[in-house]
């Protein structure tokens, strides 16, 4: 499950942090499965609601609307039915791993089947296509592997690997570079950003 919930599978992390074992990103999700509460029929179910629905798909969704000036509802998240479907066991709400089966049984009669029955698709990105066209010169820069060693969290090698696989074609790492990409944005924009107005302050002081 931790890796299904991850970009890298834990053997692909195991050879990108370049300092082995000392670093573990599922130690807060692990917790989490052993905090459950036994009124939980399935630990995973309370994983999601600690971590991947507040962390990701309710942020993103909040994000987005109000970025748009919408107010967004989401009915399925009264606590209600929340506390109610944690007790349901998981082969009752995902049989065979059926997704939505019970919401989908309920509605059988009113929704059409076109509609029951239409596969599932999300919002996605051609992240894929844009980084071998029209933004190939971001993970060439970003993830170059002087910038990689000078960050010193990740394998120099392990990610070049990445980038050059993905363009040239002998395997697709979009969901990767993206993550790689993220991170290093996110390190300029806040960690670099706090270091240099931390030095500007020293400056002030001398």
């Amino acid at each position: 499950y931790l890796g299904w919930r991850s970009f890298f599978s834990p053997a692909a992390l195991a050879e990108l942090f370049s300092r082995d074992g000392s670093i573990d990103p599922f130690a807060e999700h692990v917790a989490h499965l052993e905090q459950a509460p036994r009124s939980v029929t399935d630990p995973y179910f309370y994983l999601d609601l600690k971590t991947y629905l507040p962390e990701d798909l309710l942020m993103l969704a909040d994000k987005m609307t109000m970025a748009n000036s919408l107010e967004l509802r989401v009915p399925y998240c009264d606590h209600r039915l929340v506390e109610y479907m944690a007790r349901v066991s998981p082969e009752r709400r995902l049989p065979g791993f059926r997704l939505k089966a019970i919401l989908k049984d309920l509605m059988a009669q009113t929704l059409p089947g076109e509609i029951l029955n239409h596969p599932k698709r999300g919002f996605s990105l051609p992240l894929a296509t844009w980084f071998k066209g029209p933004l190939r010169d971001l993970p060439l820069e970003l993830l170059s592997e002087a910038q990689v060693r000078r960050r010193g969290y990740f394998s120099p090698g392990t990610v070049r690997q990445l980038v050059e696989r993905h363009l040239t074609g002998v395997r697709s790492y979009f969901d990767q570079i993206f993550a790689l990409i993220v991170f290093e944005l996110w390190h300029q924009a806040y960690l670099d950003g706090w270091a240099t107005r931390q030095s500007a302050l020293l400056r002030e002081v001398d």
